[in-house]
């Protein structure tokens, strides 16, 4: 499979996982549910790697360790962006400072080419995605409180460091389930300490079925990404085309009547599928 491919499956996996997350939120403090998703997902990668015969034998603890702390604390860094600012539009818009960040590295470390077609179609996806999310002001007591640019700005290195820590953790061949699964373990373990220390349950006692549909969701959608970032010519080609999970999301808000067709949306899906088949 190639890493285009790879990351379109990304893509549509990751819409199902984040439909799971905001569903769950419903019924468990994030600490709760992130770890059930990040142990049980971690574990079938881990699963699915044992029996394709995969050893762990050569695997970059150092990068392995990096990458999970950079899960976790973006993760927190995240949510506590969104916490403090309810416009989503605001928080990708910085968001996608990582897309930059990731093109820059790509081609500082990781020997990728310069390409002016692909980082026009970059700056489209880029575009897209701030027309979907949207951007515009909305009345809040939180517009006053900056402190949200600085935990999104944080999420934003942190999720650097992690694609860069995964990419060098494969570069040596290991097998990219291998190092997913360690990752997710690892980090799944860091959010079971947080529940424990916020003095949280973890007794599974409300949404089963949707929980496992989330660790599924979340293990194929993983297993693909870091997959397609082990071989993509620049990671940010990846870490782009996986943003057409943005469109998949808007598409089921129009199909379940949650969202409206808008003019400026259907612009941004336009720009959004441009830059990910010229990216292909």
């Amino acid at each position: 499979m190639t890493w285009y491919l790879s990351a379109l499956v990304a893509a549509l996996f990751y819409a199902a996982q984040m439909l799971g997350l905001r569903r769950l939120q419903r019924s468990y403090p994030i600490p709760v549910y992130m770890a059930y998703i990040w142990l049980g997902a971690g574990a079938l990668i881990g699963l699915v790697s044992i029996h394709t015969g995969e050893e762990i034998g050569g695997v970059n603890w150092l990068c392995v360790l990096g990458a999970a702390l950079s899960s976790w604390a973006g993760m927190y860094a995240l949510n506590r962006a969104i916490r403090l600012q309810p416009n989503l539009g605001y928080i990708d818009a910085v968001g996608m400072l990582r897309l930059a960040l990731v093109y820059g590295l790509s081609l500082a470390f990781f020997d990728a080419v310069f390409e002016p077609l692909k980082l026009v179609a970059l700056l489209g996806i880029a575009l897209g995605v701030l027309l979907i999310v949207g951007v515009q002001q909305v009345e809040s007591r939180a517009e006053s409180n900056r402190w949200w640019v600085i935990w999104q700005l944080l999420a934003v290195l942190c999720f650097t460091t992690l694609l860069t820590c995964m990419r060098i953790a494969t570069t040596d061949g290991t097998d990219a389930r291998v190092v997913t699964s360690l990752v997710m373990l690892i980090a799944g373990f860091f959010y079971v300490a947080s529940a424990l220390y916020g003095r949280q349950s973890l007794h599974p006692a409300r949404d089963r079925s949707l929980l496992f549909f989330t660790i599924i969701a979340s293990a194929v959608a993983n297993i693909a990404f870091f997959t397609s970032l082990a071989s993509t010519p620049n990671l940010a080609y990846t870490d782009a085309v996986v943003n057409l999970r943005l469109v998949i999301l808007y598409g089921v808000a129009l199909a379940t009547k949650v969202d409206r067709l808008d003019p400026t949306k259907a612009l941004g899906v336009a720009l959004t599928f441009i830059g990910a088949a010229f990216l292909g």
